[in-house]
């Protein structure tokens, strides 16, 4: 049972449905019995990260590398560890997180390259970012399949921009806001932001 419940947690924290996904991990401690579990404490700080609740996320994390380092064996716990470290301005610890996530594991996921070109971007390598980025995004919007695809491409056209590339960046963006719309509705905060 508790397994499927922090399943369905997980499903709506990638879907945004961040209510229903803070009710679940609720559901997730009446039957774990504790709130010390790694796969619940992995989730609370995603949770919270995706709340923009940076330094409970952070505090979450740390807890849950307290009593479970082993989850530092996982590429995936290492990836949002990253990407919550870019949130926190730890560019170096970030970067530190990342490699040690392709060292275990040498298949790139999105959210890796996601991470990646944000910790890039805020060093000032935006050319870097752009061509780390160029390979995954999509051009038709039939081919975007999650949020995730829609922030890379939102964070390419960001780098369009800077380099000048206004057209290029356009271009970029009309597949990701249909998307962007088709995924999470025209009201969701990802659809907002592909607009402007």
């Amino acid at each position: 049972v508790a397994f499927s419940v922090l399943y369905t947690a997980k499903q709506k924290i990638e879907e945004y449905d961040l209510p229903a996904a803070e009710r679940y991990l609720e559901l997730a401690t009446a039957v774990l019995g504790n709130k010390e579990d790694a796969i619940y404490l992995h989730l609370l700080a995603l949770l919270r990260l995706k709340q923009c609740r940076i330094p409970e996320a952070a505090a979450v994390r740390d807890e849950m590398l307290r009593l479970h380092p082993e989850m530092l064996r996982d590429p995936v716990v290492l990836c949002n560890a990253a990407w919550l470290c870019v949130h926190e301005n730890k560019l170096d610890e970030a970067a530190n997180y990342l490699q040690q996530a392709t060292a275990l594991d040498k298949s790139i996921p999105q959210d890796y390259v996601y991470i990646k070109a944000l910790v890039l971007t805020h060093n000032g390598l935006h050319e870097e970012a752009s061509h780390l980025l160029a390979s995954e995004v999509h051009t038709n919007e039939e081919d975007f399949l999650t949020p995730l695809d829609v922030k890379l491409s939102m964070l390419y056209s960001e780098l369009l921009c800077l380099s000048k590339n206004i057209h290029a960046a356009a271009q970029v963006m009309k597949p990701a806001y249909a998307a962007a719309c088709r995924l999470m509705g025209q009201n969701h905060v990802l659809s907002l932001c592909a607009a402007e």
